[in-house]
Protein backbone atom coordinates (compact mmCIF):
# COMPACT_ATOMS: atom_id res chain seq x y z
CA UNK A 1 0.00 0.00 0.00
CA UNK A 2 1.29 3.32 -1.00
CA UNK A 3 2.07 5.50 2.35
CA UNK A 4 -0.65 8.04 2.64
CA UNK A 5 0.48 11.72 3.83
CA UNK A 6 -0.06 11.98 7.64
CA UNK A 7 -0.82 16.02 6.88
CA UNK A 8 -1.22 18.64 3.84
CA UNK A 9 -0.88 22.22 4.43
CA UNK A 10 1.56 24.92 2.75
CA UNK A 11 5.37 25.37 3.19
CA UNK A 12 5.38 29.55 3.70
CA UNK A 13 9.17 31.18 2.70
CA UNK A 14 9.57 34.58 2.55
CA UNK A 15 6.32 35.51 -0.26
CA UNK A 16 6.69 32.51 -1.65
CA UNK A 17 4.20 29.46 -0.87
CA UNK A 18 3.65 25.77 -1.90
CA UNK A 19 1.37 23.28 -1.07
CA UNK A 20 3.48 20.56 1.01
CA UNK A 21 2.49 17.04 2.02
CA UNK A 22 4.17 15.24 5.65
CA UNK A 23 4.26 11.61 4.94
CA UNK A 24 5.80 9.69 7.93
CA UNK A 25 9.29 7.81 6.96
CA UNK A 26 8.13 4.91 8.82
CA UNK A 27 5.14 3.45 6.99
CA UNK A 28 1.89 2.05 8.27
CA UNK A 29 2.81 -1.26 6.60
CA UNK A 30 5.97 -1.36 8.67
CA UNK A 31 3.79 -0.84 12.12
CA UNK A 32 2.07 -3.61 13.87
CA UNK A 33 -1.28 -3.03 14.29
CA UNK A 34 -4.35 -5.12 16.20
CA UNK A 35 -7.69 -5.04 15.30
CA UNK A 36 -9.96 -6.12 18.35
CA UNK A 37 -11.80 -9.59 17.80
CA UNK A 38 -14.57 -11.78 19.43
CA UNK A 39 -12.62 -14.07 21.61
CA UNK A 40 -15.30 -17.14 21.08
CA UNK A 41 -15.84 -17.04 17.34
CA UNK A 42 -12.62 -14.59 16.20
CA UNK A 43 -14.60 -12.42 14.19
CA UNK A 44 -13.75 -8.73 14.12
CA UNK A 45 -15.97 -6.18 15.94
CA UNK A 46 -16.83 -3.01 15.23
CA UNK A 47 -18.35 -0.02 17.38
CA UNK A 48 -21.71 1.10 17.84
CA UNK A 49 -22.75 4.72 19.05
CA UNK A 50 -25.48 3.96 21.81
CA UNK A 51 -27.46 6.83 23.31
CA UNK A 52 -26.99 6.53 26.63
CA UNK A 53 -30.52 7.27 27.82
CA UNK A 54 -32.69 4.98 25.36
CA UNK A 55 -30.20 2.21 24.30
CA UNK A 56 -31.06 2.55 20.73
CA UNK A 57 -28.37 2.70 17.91
CA UNK A 58 -27.56 5.82 16.12
CA UNK A 59 -28.15 6.22 12.64
CA UNK A 60 -24.80 7.06 10.55
CA UNK A 61 -24.23 10.72 10.77
CA UNK A 62 -26.50 11.31 13.76
CA UNK A 63 -23.60 11.52 16.40
CA UNK A 64 -22.34 15.49 17.14
CA UNK A 65 -19.37 16.47 19.56
CA UNK A 66 -20.38 18.46 22.60
CA UNK A 67 -18.81 20.63 25.33
CA UNK A 68 -20.13 19.74 29.03
CA UNK A 69 -20.80 22.94 30.31
CA UNK A 70 -22.00 21.32 33.69
CA UNK A 71 -23.35 18.45 35.51
CA UNK A 72 -24.98 16.67 32.32
CA UNK A 73 -25.29 20.12 30.46
CA UNK A 74 -23.88 20.13 26.53
CA UNK A 75 -23.21 22.89 24.30
CA UNK A 76 -23.64 21.25 20.63
CA UNK A 77 -20.45 21.90 18.49
CA UNK A 78 -20.98 21.04 14.31
CA UNK A 79 -17.75 20.31 12.70
CA UNK A 80 -17.81 23.35 10.60
CA UNK A 81 -17.62 25.46 13.87
CA UNK A 82 -14.72 23.53 15.05
CA UNK A 83 -12.91 24.40 11.06
CA UNK A 84 -14.22 28.04 11.84
CA UNK A 85 -12.06 28.35 14.88
CA UNK A 86 -9.03 26.85 13.84
CA UNK A 87 -5.96 28.45 13.52
CA UNK A 88 -3.89 29.78 10.35
CA UNK A 89 -0.87 27.68 11.31
CA UNK A 90 -2.22 24.80 11.56
CA UNK A 91 -2.20 24.45 8.02
CA UNK A 92 1.19 26.61 6.99
CA UNK A 93 4.42 25.77 8.27
CA UNK A 94 6.27 29.26 8.19
CA UNK A 95 10.56 28.79 7.41
CA UNK A 96 11.63 31.66 9.23
CA UNK A 97 15.39 30.47 9.48
CA UNK A 98 17.56 27.43 9.95
CA UNK A 99 19.22 25.94 12.74
CA UNK A 100 21.77 23.74 13.61
CA UNK A 101 20.56 19.90 14.41
CA UNK A 102 22.20 19.64 18.13
CA UNK A 103 19.89 22.83 19.20
CA UNK A 104 16.98 20.58 18.81
CA UNK A 105 16.19 18.19 21.07
CA UNK A 106 16.13 14.58 20.29
CA UNK A 107 12.13 14.01 21.25
CA UNK A 108 11.59 16.37 18.57
CA UNK A 109 13.42 14.18 16.44
CA UNK A 110 11.76 10.58 17.23
CA UNK A 111 9.28 10.94 14.24
CA UNK A 112 10.84 11.64 10.86
CA UNK A 113 8.59 12.96 7.92
CA UNK A 114 9.39 13.69 4.03
CA UNK A 115 8.46 16.68 2.96
CA UNK A 116 6.99 16.47 -0.73
CA UNK A 117 5.54 18.77 -2.77
CA UNK A 118 1.14 18.18 -2.86
CA UNK A 119 0.83 18.62 -6.78
CA UNK A 120 2.64 19.42 -10.35
CA UNK A 121 2.58 23.41 -9.41
CA UNK A 122 4.40 22.98 -5.91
Amino acid sequence: MAPRPAWRGYLKLSLVTCAVELTNVVTQAEKVSFRVLNRKTGNTVRRVYVDSASGKPLDEGDEIKGYEIGDGDFVQIEEEEIEAVQIESSHTMSLDGFIEKSSIQQIYLDTPYYVTPADEVS
